[in-house]
C-alpha cells in the first residue's frame, strides 16, 4: 500500500513548484529561462487521478485515488530570493484493497481516515515551506528549520521535507534547454525521486518544442514530454519495514513504464498555464498463493496542473 501511494505521489508533488519560464520569440525560436517574479503570489491547482489493478489468479483487486491540491507560491525579494509554498486546500479520496480514505480540508469533520492520513495533511497545511533560490531561480535548498508533515508516515510521502525538496528540484533541474529552441527541437531530462527511503523512481526522456499556438485563449509554447520510467526497492529499508519486506520477498519489481504529457507555457506571462502528465508503470511480483505464477500490477496516473491566478503578494 505505501509503495503504491508513493508512486502516486510522484507526479503530483513534482508539480508543486513548476518553474516560471521567460520565453522570448525571435525568428520562431524561444529562449526558455526560469524566472520567479519577486513580490508575486502564484496560485495553482494540481489534480491527480490514479489507479492500480492486482490480479491474483483471476481475482482482481483495484485501488483508485483522486486528489486535488490547491497551493500557492509566494516569491520574496532579498539576497537570496526565497519561494514560500503553502497548501491552501487538499481533497483526497482513496478506495481499494480494503481501505478507504476521504479527506477534505474544507470539511475536516467529515473525514474517513482508515490510514491516519488526515492528521498529517492538517499538519502540512498548518505551516509554510520556504525554499532558497539560486541566482538562476532554480531551487537550491529548503530553508534551515523548515519541517515537513508530522504524523502519519504516508503523509510524509506527499508533504515531508525530503519529498518537497527533492521534488521541487526535480521540477526544474534537467528539464530546460541549454539555448534557444525552435519547433521540432528536443532536449533531454532525467529525474530521480526517493520514495521516503523505500525505493527510487527514475524518469528519463526528452521534451520536444512542438509549436506556439493558442491554448485556452492564450498564446503558449507547447512542449511535449516522452520518457521511460522505472522503480527500484531499497533493500535496507525492506529489512526494517515488514510491509515492504513482504513485497520484496514476493519479488516485486518494475517491468518498466512510460511517461507522456504536454505542457503549455504562456509566452507573455512567462509561466506554466497548464501541464498534463500521464504515467503508465507496470509492476509484477510472485502470487502470494505459492503457485509460482506472476501477478501483474499496472499503475496508471494522470496529473493536471493549472495556474489559476497571479497576484501581488500581501
Amino acid at each position: 500500500m505505501k509503495l503504491t501511494l508513493s508512486c502516486f505521489s510522484l507526479a503530483a508533488a513534482a508539480s508543486l513548484t513548476a518553474p516560471v519560464l521567460q520565453a522570448q520569440e525571435a525568428g520562431g525560436a524561444l529562449t526558455i529561462k526560469p524566472e520567479w517574479q519577486a513580490g508575486k503570489r502564484y496560485v495553482q491547482t494540481v489534480t491527480t487521478e490514479a489507479a492500480t489493478t492486482m490480479d491474483f489468479g483471476g481475482a482482481k483487486a483495484e485501488q483508485k485515488m483522486h486528489m486535488v491540491m490547491g497551493l500557492s507560491n509566494t516569491v520574496k525579494a532579498g539576497t537570496p530570493e526565497k519561494l514560500v509554498l503553502k497548501y491552501e486546500s487538499v481533497h483526497m479520496d482513496l478506495d481499494g484493497l480494503g481501505q478507504k480514505v476521504s479527506f477534505d480540508s474544507a470539511k475536516p469533520e467529515t473525514a474517513s481516515d482508515a490510514m491516519g492520513l488526515g492528521k498529517g495533511i492538517k499538519d502540512a497545511m498548518a505551516g509554510e515551506y520556504t525554499f532558497i533560490l539560486n541566482a538562476d531561480d532554480t531551487v537550491k535548498e529548503m530553508e534551515a528549520g523548515a519541517t515537513g508533515a508530522k504524523g502519519a508516515k504516508t503523509a510524509e510521502m506527499f508533504f515531508g521535507k525530503d519529498a518537497l525538496l527533492q521534488m521541487s528540484k526535480a521540477a526544474q533541474l534537467g528539464a530546460l534547454p541549454k539555448g534557444p529552441v525552435k519547433p521540432g527541437d528536443s532536449w533531454p531530462f532525467k529525474i530521480e525521486q526517493d520514495l521516503s527511503g523505500m525505493g527510487k523512481v527514475s524518469i528519463e526522456g526528452k521534451y520536444t518544442f512542438k509549436s506556439t499556438s493558442e491554448h485556452g485563449g492564450v498564446r503558449c509554447a507547447e512542449l511535449v514530454m516522452d520518457a521511460k520510467s522505472d522503480l527500484s526497492l531499497n533493500s535496507d529499508a525492506a529489512a526494517k519495514n515488514p510491509q515492504l519486506a513482504m513485497l520484496a520477498a514476493l519479488g516485486l519489481k518494475s517491468e518498466g513504464g512510460t511517461v507522456t504529457g504536454t505542457t503549455w507555457y504562456d509566452t507573455k506571462l512567462n509561466f506554466c498555464r497548464e501541464s498534463e502528465m500521464i504515467l503508465d508503470l507496470k509492476l509484477s511480483m510472485n502470487n502470494p498463493d505459492g503457485s509460482g505464477k506472476k501477478t501483474e500490477m499496472p499503475v496508471k496516473q494522470k496529473t493536471v496542473q493549472k495556474l489559476e491566478k497571479v497576484e501581488d503578494a500581501k
